[in-house]
């Protein structure tokens, strides 16, 4: 694993060193695509997704389609493996659009094949077959037999799960009709164990052995490695049944020395317990505490190792650092010893005084190395606060962007869901108050609603006054943004309406931190030997928080095109402009307080969505906007929470 790992960390610094070198900026995406990739190698999912966004802002950029696809190809799997689907799913997705857009069949069908793949990680069988047969029938058009073989495997697989073993069986047939006619024996190989498999899963266990010894016949042809361990764990788990304990621990130690060499320990843990129980079974006790402390220790290990690959993934960054600085300060030593030598050879006579100039100066070399160090240090630790402050006020695809080329330019997005929220009276409660109290409540309340809204792929806009606006399908767009909007909108709603519970109680709990109950009254006395500035907390000031009259927030959405980009040069600011701004503005000025009031737009595409959770929605008619005429309006409410992690 050393040697892989030092070998993946050599190639990472070449194409590092060639991307600096690089002009074109088609060659930079791809090498930079190529980079994302190697890190994903090494399981640096972090670096791995910061390289391939750089590609893909550098893409738009210069709208680099070929770019465009390979990156959303990169991030999609880079997040499958990371296991966050929906982001996978929105990278997918997008890369889908794109392939469509330009009609590049071959993508397209390389996109419908990823998707069918994500919904079958996710049990999502008959999903999965719905785009692995959109990819089928791409493949025919394009006569593309090699990828047509593969296709029939995975679909044949699909219905081994669904329990469907008719259709599993005249799929995998069709794959090794196909991979023969090709020459394709690994593909015919692999078709050969799933048949075992499926014939296994029917009890034929003298048939699922035949098809198992084709697969191990074929694959060894190949030196496919991974199959024949897997195959030949297949064969020990049918003798198993067979009660043929002698074959079962032969071929299961076969799977596991390969699989010992492949370093694959999931595999690993599974054929120990396998060996575990079988020599359990034949009262083995020796051989069966053996296997069972090795699947202990092994499972051990992989729980380690996943539990901390972030901070393997920081430890060998600054171990590459630190390498680097090492062979720097190397090289330098090793200038010096020669400089030091051919001194020697010409003033044989000056030793002594050629011994004390080499202190010397290796003493003000280490003495401009600690400043040198001390000063990198210090720019760190700057340049660390700067992009810091940079993320508080942009996106980060944003602000990579203006650090990568130094602007970030308009974009256009076809789909994005805006939200304005106000609190209904609010120039009337806030003539009650003073500027101290009002400054605190709005700043309690819309910290809150930035907590809500960071559960969603939602970016905050700004506040203006009582005012609050945010969007989704920026920067990053994605297809989720009505539902996110809307799911982020309830929750505020509902968070809003148990505050004011808690502010009619008597201002505990939450009003405690800024709530205000629902009636005016500033005549409690306060202690005579106390003034206002002499309290320590809220709970001890003068007045009662529920002394106040409740905020009552409004709410409104509507989805739609805006164009996105930063205003200003000496002080940033991420914006969006276009008929959807007002719009939304329209919709949360036409609302009712303590409801999420939505536009007929936002309403279809809810409707429309296959995978959305159930809502109730309350027609409220054509109702006539400011500047705008009549807009079809509706109610949203009674939700259940959005399921992120399986949210496609």
């Amino acid at each position: 694993m050393c040697s892989v790992s030092f070998a993946q960390l050599y190639k990472i610094d070449s194409l590092k060193e060639i991307i600096i070198k690089v002009n074109n900026d088609t060659d930079k995406v791809f090498l930079l695509n190529k980079l994302s990739r190697q890190y994903k190698m090494i399981n640096q999912f972090d670096s791995s997704i910061h390289y391939a966004k750089i590609a893909l802002l550098l893409a738009q950029k210069i709208s680099f389609n070929r770019g465009y696809i390979q990156s959303f190809t990169n991030l999609g799997t880079i997040y499958q493996q990371k296991g966050n689907f929906l982001k996978a799913y929105e990278y997918f997705f997008a890369g889908l659009k794109v392939a469509e857009k330009i009609n590049n069949k071959k993508e397209i069908s390389t996109y419908y094949f990823l998707l069918g793949g994500l919904f079958a990680a996710q049990n999502n069988y008959d999903k999965a077959l719905d785009y692995f047969h959109n990819t089928l029938q791409l493949l025919k058009e394009l006569g593309d037999k090699k990828r047509m073989a593969t296709i029939y495997r995975q679909i044949g697989n699909c219905y081994v799960e669904k329990h469907e073993y008719a259709l599993a069986l005249e799929n995998q047939q069709l794959s090794i009709k196909i991979a023969k006619e090709i020459n394709d024996n690994l593909c015919v190989g692999l078709s050969y164990n799933e048949i075992g498999i499926i014939n296994k899963e029917l009890k034929n266990y003298d048939e699922a052995l035949k098809y198992y010894f084709l697969a191990i016949e074929t694959l060894e042809d190949e030196n496919e490695k991974y199959g024949l361990a897997a195959t030949y764990g297949n064969i020990g788990g049918i003798y198993l049944y067979k009660k043929n304990y002698t074959q079962a621990i032969y071929y299961t130690s076969k799977s596991l020395k390969g699989l010992m060499e492949l370093g694959l320990k999931d595999g690993i843990i599974l054929a120990h317990k396998s060996l575990a129980n079988i020599y359990l079974t034949i009262d083995d006790y020796k051989n069966a505490y053996k296997h069972h402390l090795l699947y202990a220790q092994v499972k051990d290990s992989l729980f380690n190792e996943n539990s901390s690959k972030q901070i393997t993934e920081m430890q060998t960054k600054y171990e590459t650092e630190k390498k680097e600085q090492q062979i720097k300060l190397l090289n330098k030593d090793k200038e010096i010893q020669i400089k030091d030598l051919a001194r020697q050879k010409t003033i044989r006579n000056a030793v002594a005084g050629g011994f004390i100039l080499v202190l010397l100066f290796s003493f003000l070399l280490i003495n401009r190395f600690i400043f040198i160090r001390k000063q990198k240090k210090v720019i760190e630790t700057e340049r660390e606060k700067s992009e810091k402050l940079l993320l508080n006020i942009l996106p980060m695809e944003t602000a990579e962007e203006l650090k990568l080329t130094g602007k970030a330019l308009p974009k256009y997005y076809e789909q994005v869901t805006v939200m304005f929220t106000d609190f209904k009276g609010f120039t009337q409660i806030a003539e009650k108050m003073s500027a101290e109290e009002l400054v605190s409540e709005l700043d309690f309340i819309f910290k809150k609603f930035d907590e809500i809204i960071s559960k969603y792929p939602i970016e905050k806009i700004k506040t203006i006054g009582d005012s609050y606006m945010c969007a989704g399908g920026v920067p990053v767009a994605n297809t989720t943004n009505p539902v996110d909007l809307v799911m982020a909108g309830l929750e505020i709603c509902e968070w809003m309406k148990g505050r004011a519970g808690e502010g009619e109680k008597g201002g505990k709990g939450e009003s405690e931190k800024g709530g205000w109950g629902e009636k005016m009254n500033l005549k409690k006395e306060e202690p005579e030997n106390k003034q206002r500035g002499e309290y320590e907390s809220e709970s001890r000031l003068p007045f009662s928080p529920s002394s106040f009259p409740l905020f009552q927030v409004r709410i409104g959405i509507h989805t739609g095109s805006i164009i996105a980009g930063v205003v200003g040069d000496k002080k940033f600011a991420y914006d969006i402009w276009g008929d959807t701004v007002n719009t939304a503005s329209r919709m949360e000025s036409s609302g009712v307080a303590g409801k999420v009031n939505i536009s007929g737009e936002t309403y279809k595409l809810l409707i429309d969505s296959k995978n959305i959770l159930p809502l109730q929605f309350t027609f409220r008619g054509e109702i006539e906007a400011k500047n705008k005429g009549k807009i079809e309006m509706y109610f949203v409410e009674n939700s259940i929470p959005y399921p992120r992690q399986r949210g496609i």
